[in-house]
């Protein structure tokens, strides 16, 4: 190879670098943790939660993930939590809440998020009545008191104090006048 084609390589190789990083999903491809966590990095946490709230099919994606448990997409929740505000804020909330029922010890860990944040009671625009939504908030409150892990004790104590206060805003606001 001559020179030219070496430069000509390098600069190929250069601008599919960059377009992997700062394009981190093809139109139509499923957002990955990784690839969001890309998007964190070349954007800070606010361009990135802008640019994937721009997409109600990406936001999708990082909500379910997030609600999911997957350690991956929960550091893409610590990674965008300082560029969160409204309603990306209180999306991402619920959905570490949602997390909580399968993997408690998990969501407790992560030191970004308050336990107010994440241990209140689950969104009610998601339930039509009082009881389904007292039976997930008690779902949620099985799971962490079965956390055993000793370096979570403060945090487990902390959200299990939650929960009460939570089933009362529930019966509170399905009460029918």
């Amino acid at each position: 190879m001559d020179g030219s084609h070496k430069l000509r390589r390098f600069v190929e190789v250069g601008i599919a670098v960059l377009f992997a990083t700062v394009v981190p999903v093809a139109a139509g491809a499923p957002l990955t943790p990784g690839a969001a966590q890309r998007l964190v990095s070349v954007y800070g946490a606010s361009g990135a939660v802008k640019r994937l709230t721009a997409s109600d099919r990406q936001w999708s994606q990082v909500i379910r993930g997030i609600a999911s448990g997957n350690e991956g997409w929960l550091r893409v929740a610590v990674s965008i939590g300082p560029g969160l505000d409204a309603h990306p804020g209180e999306e991402v909330q619920t959905a570490l809440g949602k997390a909580l029922r399968k993997h408690a010890a998990r969501v407790l860990a992560i030191a970004a998020f308050s336990v107010e944040e994440i241990c209140g009671a689950p969104d009610v625009d998601e339930y039509k009545h009082l009881a389904p939504a007292l039976a997930e908030l008690r779902a949620r409150e099985l799971a962490v008191r079965n956390v055993t892990s000793s370096k979570l004790s403060s945090r487990r104590a902390e959200c299990l104090a939650q929960f009460p206060g939570a089933e009362e805003a529930l019966r509170k606001f399905f009460v029918v006048p």
